[in-house]
This record gives C-alpha cells, sequence and structure tokens, in this order.
C-alpha cells in the first residue's frame, strides 16, 4: 500500500476578500486605501491548536475601530474565514492577522460606495517566546510617545512607524523592547505591548487615556489580577516611577505576560521575575487552558468564533470574566 505523506504545514497561503491563494500571489489593488493612506485597521490572535483565541474580544475592538472611523463592516463571515484558511494552512500554533482597509479609491475622501478590503493572513508564532517568558526581556526607555491626540490613538492601526523606529532603537542599544515616554513625561505602552508596574505588591498600569491601546490581553490580566485579589488600578505612570518598580510586565496576545529585567541597563528590583509576575503568568496560562476547552476540536461549529456580528460589549466582557473566574 502507497502512504501518502499529509502536506506540511506552512504559512504560504492568504485569505483575501474571500480567496485563499498562495500567499505569494496575493495582492491589493495599488488604489487601496490602506497601501496609499494607512486607513486600515488590523487585529492579531493566538492561535493554539488550530484554534484563534479570544475571538469576540479582538473583533469587538476591530469592529468599533471601523464605527470610529465610519469603515462599513466586512460582509465576509469572518469565523468561517479563519477556520478555512487555519485548514488550508495546517498551523495548529500561530498568529492570525485580520486587517480590514476602508477599501480601494483615490482622494483623502473616500468614493461613495466603497466597499472595504479584508486579509487575513497567519504565521508561525516567533521563536523565543517561552524563553522570554522564563528570563524576562530588556528593554529601555524612549523619549518620544505615540501621540496622545493622534485620531488613531486606542485603535489597532496600520500606521506603525512609532513602533518600528521604537524597536529600532530598542535593538541599537541592546534591548528587546521600547517603552514610550508621552510628551507629559508619562509612559503609555511598549512597541506592541500593555505596560504594568508592581510596586509594594501595588499592580498598575496606564489608562486608556495614556494613549496605549485597550489590550484584549491587557483587560483579561486586568480581570484575572483582581479576582486573585491583587491590588490593581488604572492610573497615570510617571516615566521616572519605573525606577521604583518592583517589577515591569509587559503583555500582548502573542507573547501574552512577559517579565522586564532589565531597563536602561539597570536590573529591575532583582533582576529576575517576580512573584507578581510568575503569578500573572500561572494564571493566563490557566485562562488561555479554559478558553481553548470552550472551543469545539476544528471542523465542528466553533462558539468561541461567531459570524461578523459580535455580542454586545458588556456580553463579551462576562463572558471573559466568567472564563477568568474557572467557569465557561
Amino acid at each position: 500500500m502507497r502512504h501518502v505523506r499529509p502536506p506540511r504545514p506552512n504559512a504560504g497561503f492568504a485569505w483575501v476578500d474571500g480567496t485563499i491563494l498562495p500567499a505569494a500571489r496575493a495582492s491589493v489593488p495599488v488604489f487601496d486605501r490602506g497601501f496609499l493612506y494607512g486607513e486600515a485597521f488590523f487585529e492579531t490572535l493566538l492561535v493554539r491548536d488550530g484554534r484563534p483565541l479570544l475571538w469576540r474580544p479582538h473583533l469587538k475592538r476591530l469592529h468599533a475601530s471601523l464605527a470610529h472611523f465610519a469603515i462599513p463592516r466586512p460582509e465576509h463571515d469572518l469565523g468561517s474565514a479563519a477556520a478555512d484558511l487555519l485548514a488550508a494552512c495546517r498551523l495548529r500554533d500561530a498568529a492570525l492577522r485580520i486587517t480590514v482597509t476602508r477599501g480601494t479609491g483615490e482622494g483623502l475622501a473616500a468614493p461613495e460606495g466603497t466597499r472595504p478590503t479584508v486579509v487575513m493572513t497567519l504565521r508561525p508564532l516567533p521563536p523565543g517566546l517561552d524563553e522570554n517568558r522564563v528570563l524576562g526581556i530588556t528593554a529601555v526607555r524612549l523619549a518620544f510617545g505615540q501621540g496622545l491626540a493622534r485620531p488613531a490613538a486606542g485603535h489597532k492601526n496600520v500606521d506603525y512607524l512609532a513602533a518600528i523606529a521604537g524597536r529600532r532603537a530598542a535593538v541599537r542599544d541592546g534591548a528587546s523592547d521600547a517603552i514610550f515616554v508621552e510628551a507629559d513625561g508619562r509612559v503609555s505602552e511598549a512597541t506592541t505591548s500593555n505596560l504594568f508596574m508592581v510596586r509594594r505588591g501595588r499592580l498598575a498600569t496606564p489608562p486608556d487615556a495614556a494613549g496605549c491601546l485597550p489590550g484584549v490581553t491587557r483587560d483579561v490580566v486586568l480581570v484575572l489580577a483582581r479576582r486573585a485579589g491583587l491590588d490593581v488600578r488604572e492610573a497615570p505612570i510617571a516615566a521616572a516611577a519605573l525606577d521604583r518598580a518592583d517589577e515591569i510586565l509587559l503583555t500582548s496576545s502573542i507573547a501574552e505576560v512577559v517579565p522586564v529585567v532589565v531597563l536602561d541597563g539597570r536590573p529591575v528590583g532583582s533582576g529576575r521575575p517576580g512573584p507578581v509576575a510568575l503569578r500573572l503568568q500561572e494564571l493566563y496560562r490557566a485562562f488561555l487552558a479554559r478558553s481553548l476547552a470552550a472551543t469545539t476540536p476544528r471542523g465542528r461549529r466553533r462558539p468561541s468564533i461567531p459570524g461578523p456580528h459580535p455580542p454586545s460589549r458588556r456580553g463579551a466582557w462576562r463572558s471573559q470574566a466568567r472564563l477568568a473566574r474557572g467557569r465557561p
């Protein structure tokens, strides 16, 4: 009997406006407004065991950004699209990116009837994630921020020039990441992560008004920390206050919970991941396990991957809080 080897997992496909095709051949029109003007928003989701996690809050945030900038919601069933792309790529653990642009058309005012462009891509998880969580990373503070008054503040816009410049500056200084210091002297976030600081047992994170993205992982960590009895507050953090921090943590969908053990060349606290970081990592891993258990195997109906219409913010938050408490 001849045995046929199954195709190897790969990220060589993309989903573009309802069609799956080789990523090398995938394209958008040259007059797409995301390409021309940066008029586009995106979400990046963690995929475990072939299932995107925290689908509802990610889609809620994406839809909120589209509504804020008067971009119509895509007509496609994004849940089915994600499942089809995962089946084509055969990746079990990956990062799924969903990008929505306003569509095609020149001029600052979009032509009437412009329909959004939707692109989905998958990529393998970057190497070193586990090592970063166990050992921690180094970071530097940057004397420039994202800009509190920028129109896209609080939205996951494709304009990543500040993040790119920040990461380049960090690498130049021998660090892994950079923390933005805004014009008011307060920190907002890292290049692609939200920021937490621990001081004398109190866990603090900048509020949305500080110019940070309202992170999905950040919201989960806040719920988990409060349920665990930690003293948690959302409050402005002065850049100088980080010098007195016992711990500094960064959170994001792909990196999860990562301790910063060196800041600007000086140890943070003991110079090792601290007890709050270790506790939050444990809680977040358990949360992801419960989230994964609440979904069904690929190929069946996925309660965690609805169609293009998400629940209300209250409903999504309640679902998220139930999982944080250990209930599906």
